[in-house]
């Protein structure tokens, strides 16, 4: 699938598309789909728990809601990961883009904490993108440009996301993942972007000692 995004109207994708039927991409020449043909069901999750909840009212139809039992030695110890389905070359301009929002967090503030990484899908684990992210519980769209560092196969890659950094339950919907190739730069990605910064209510921001990134992002 080549996706072609008007500069004004989201991206509407096929119903084989469904788990991540939103998203919104550059105003640039076509980029390949690289989750083509993946659903919310594809996507495994390591440990906690994982429902496909209806998003009512939301610019996509689905969101992915999982249950995180509790922080973990490791944040990767409670996984969400979906691997890609085409190929990937060494210096691809590629874009993530999702919305995520907590509904419960162990400390009662309305802060969810996680982490977002593209990397190779076995051992040695080498990535090519990392972020650590803070969401609150309104939906926030998170858009992160980013180069890839190496070429992989398809499904020698993978989208993970992790969760475990405290007791807490999330919501994830409206993800796409596209590769730009070699049609556009990191620079123009950005700029052409359209990226939300954060707009935490100003209270929040004294919780974001724990690695608080702004969700737009590349490297």
């Amino acid at each position: 699938m080549n996706l072609k995004p008007s500069p004004l109207l989201p991206i509407l994708l096929s119903c084989a598309f469904a788990a991540h039927d939103f998203g919104e991409l550059p105003d640039l020449p076509g980029a390949d789909d690289l989750l083509e043909g993946v659903t919310w069901d594809a996507f495994l999750l390591g440990g906690g728990e994982k429902k496909t909840m209806p998003a009512e009212g939301e610019r996509f139809q689905e969101a992915l809601r999982v249950s995180v039992p509790g922080k973990k030695p490791n944040s990767w110890d409670v996984s969400l990961y979906a691997k890609t389905t085409k190929e990937v070359a060494k210096d691809d301009t590629l874009v993530l883009v999702f919305y995520a929002r907590v509904l419960s967090d162990e400390e009662g503030r309305g802060v969810g904490r996680f982490g977002v990484n593209f990397q190779k899908a076995s051992a040695p684990w080498t990535g090519s993108m990392s972020q650590t992210l803070t969401v609150g519980s309104e939906w926030k769209r998170i858009f992160i440009a980013f180069t890839a560092k190496e070429g992989y196969a398809p499904g020698d890659a993978k989208i993970s996301f992790l969760l475990a950094t405290q007791k807490q339950e999330l919501e994830i919907g409206g993800i796409l993942l596209a590769n730009y190739a070699s049609r556009a730069t990191l620079d123009q990605v950005k700029k052409a972007g359209n990226p939300t910064f954060a707009d935490y209510p100003i209270e929040l921001m004294r919780f974001a000692n724990f690695g608080f990134k702004d969700e737009v992002a590349g490297d």
